[in-house]
C-alpha cells in the first residue's frame, strides 16, 4: 500500500512538474519580441551628430629632424621644400617636452651628395641631447574660416560626395555637397551644406532617406 501511495505522488509531481515548464515556455512565447529592428520603428536609429560650422583647417607636412644645438635640422626632397617657408609653426609630434617654434632657415640649392634641401626649425623648449632624432609636423598652409565637416561624416558613391542631414521632424535625408580641399580631419564644404546644419557622424550604414533617428550624442571638437 505504502509503494501505491508513493508512486502515485511521483506520478502527481511529475505531473505538477511538466505543466509548470508548458506554463514556462507559453510565457515566453507570449511575450513580446524585442529586436533592434523593432526598437529603431519606434525610438529611431541611434546617431551621433555633428554642426557644421566655420573653422580653420590646417595642413601639415611629417618630417624627421635632428638635433643640433637649439634647432632642428632636416633635408627633405624638392617637392616638400617648395612647400615648406621660413616662419611656418611646426610641432613635435607624440612629445610635449621638446616644443618647436618655427622654420628658421631653407637652402636655396640642394645638397650636393643627396640632392636634398636642408632646412631647420628652432627650438624654444628642449631636453634633448645633440643629435637625437624627432618627428615635427609642420604647418604648410591654413584655410581660414571656412565651412568644414569631418571627414568621417562624407559618404562617397561613385565619385559623388554625400552627407546626412538632421532634419528639424527627427528624421534625415541624404544630401550632396561639393567637397573643396581636404586635411586628414577635415573637409572644406563649397556646396551643399549651411552654418548650423547638423549632420549624422556616425550610425550612417543603417540609414535611409526619411528615417527616424534618436541623437546620442552631439559631437563637437574632432580630434
Amino acid at each position: 500500500m505504502k509503494r501505491v501511495i508513493f508512486y502515485g505522488l511521483l506520478v502527481v509531481l511529475i505531473i505538477v512538474s511538466v505543466n509548470w515548464k508548458i506554463g514556462i515556455i507559453q510565457e515566453k512565447r507570449n511575450a513580446p519580441t524585442i529586436s533592434i529592428s523593432n526598437e529603431h520603428s519606434k525610438h529611431g536609429v541611434p546617431v551621433e551628430v555633428y554642426t557644421v560650422e566655420r573653422r580653420n583647417i590646417n595642413f601639415y607636412k611629417r618630417i624627421t629632424g635632428v638635433v643640433k644645438g637649439d634647432y632642428l635640422e632636416s633635408y627633405v626632397s624638392k617637392l616638400l621644400w617648395k612647400k615648406i617657408k621660413r616662419g611656418q609653426k611646426a610641432k613635435v609630434v607624440d612629445d610635449d617636452d621638446i616644443v618647436v617654434g618655427s622654420v628658421s632657415y631653407t637652402a636655396t640649392e640642394p645638397d650636393t651628395e643627396t640632392g636634398l634641401y636642408k632646412i631647420q626649425l628652432s627650438l624654444e623648449k628642449s631636453q634633448a641631447k645633440i643629435n637625437q632624432k624627432f618627428v615635427v609636423d609642420i604647418n604648410t598652409k591654413t584655410l581660414k574660416e571656412v565651412l568644414c565637416v569631418p571627414n568621417m561624416a562624407i559618404v562617397t558613391e561613385e565619385k559623388n560626395s554625400f552627407v546626412w542631414l538632421l532634419l528639424p521632424q527627427g528624421q534625415v535625408k541624404k544630401v550632396r555637397v561639393q567637397v573643396g580641399q581636404k586635411s586628414k580631419t577635415y573637409a572644406e564644404i563649397e556646396k551643399g551644406l549651411t552654418l548650423a546644419d547638423k549632420i549624422v557622424m556616425s550610425g550612417m550604414s543603417k540609414l535611409n532617406s526619411n528615417k527616424k533617428v534618436k541623437v546620442v550624442n552631439k559631437l563637437g571638437e574632432i580630434k
